[in-house]
């Protein structure tokens, strides 16, 4: 069952993972879940002004991360954003023997993340709405952890 927040939870991807992430973004619509996503209706002719409402208006962004996230200049603007804003982010790693480096190790270093490239839809699927509730009770209870940032997940063995 879904949340009662009024916030949507976004959803942060590269294009490379487009049509996974629209079957998520179909799963948690179906379960409930106020979703953000720039295909499914964020977007309007300003995309940096899009992007803002997307994240400003979330209280949680889940980021599918890949190679291609990673060296995506917007991609990298949403997810600063959401980390400056102190929101939920929920790290997906969704390319086997890639690494995250750059700005995005630092950002997620020490952080734990499902790893999204060895599960189903349907796995991966439930596993975001398992963390989005742990982050929901842990809004709602007033636990922050990392500077007021919750990352949550499964530990990666990469």
């Amino acid at each position: 069952m879904a949340t009662s927040q009024k916030k949507h939870v976004m959803l942060s991807y590269n294009w490379d993972n487009k049509s996974a992430v629209l079957e998520i973004y179909d799963n948690l619509s179906a379960q409930g879940y106020a979703v953000w996503m720039d295909v499914k209706g964020g977007m309007r002719e300003n995309l940096q002004v899009s992007m803002a409402d997307g994240v400003e208006n979330s209280w949680a962004v889940v980021c599918f991360l890949t190679q291609a996230y990673q060296d995506s200049k917007n991609c990298r603007k949403e997810f600063t954003y959401a980390e400056e804003l102190g929101k939920t982010i929920i790290p997906v790693h969704m390319e086997n023997k890639w690494k995250p480096s750059s700005w995005l190790g630092v950002s997620l270093a020490g952080a734990l993340y499902i790893k999204g490239s060895s599960l189903s839809i349907e796995s991966l699927t439930t596993a975001i709405v398992e963390r989005l509730r742990m982050s929901s009770s842990d809004q709602n209870t007033g636990n922050k952890t990392n500077n007021g940032k919750v990352f949550i997940g499964t530990l990666s063995t990469n």
